[in-house]
């Protein structure tokens, strides 16, 4: 995949309320939630950008950048959106698509990254989100 066009978000905002803890960092054998998501989402981009509303404790480095949310509040994944978008135009940066991916579902398969590219191709969507047994899932997105 050509990934200059392409920017992988994941998505590490939300409260956790569920979870009691912050759920980017509940460990997953060695490693936390998180650090699974990014492994994964590395086997197919160069640049990850995490958009998080609180310190996830994790390393950045030149292919990880973590940010907060542009508008504060806990207010949704659309605000990580929408704070990728800045970013992609404050850094100048030159990509036309965003891929987000949840920052708390380490098993997903990542062949869905073959799914944007061809649909990015067929040029037949502008949003695109993974379905499974009919139900979207809004959180994988292109």
């Amino acid at each position: 995949m050509n990934d200059n066009n392409i920017l992988a978000v994941i998505l590490a905002g939300g409260k956790s309320k569920r979870f009691g803890e912050d759920k980017n960092l509940v460990k997953l054998g060695s490693k936390s939630l998180i650090e699974h998501v990014i492994d994964k989402v590395r086997e197919k981009f160069k640049k990850i950008l995490i958009i998080a509303n609180k310190d996830i404790k994790i390393e950045q480095s030149k292919d990880v950048v973590i940010i907060p949310d542009h508008i504060e509040g806990n207010l949704g994944p659309l605000v990580g959106v929408l704070t990728a978008m800045k970013w992609i135009k404050e850094m100048k940066e030159n990509y036309k698509w965003i891929a987000t991916f949840p920052s708390d579902t380490p098993f997903f398969d990542i062949s869905i990254v073959e799914q944007y590219e061809k649909k990015i191709t067929r040029n037949d969507s502008s949003l695109y989100f993974i379905k499974s047994n009919e139900k979207r899932h809004n959180i994988f997105g292109l």
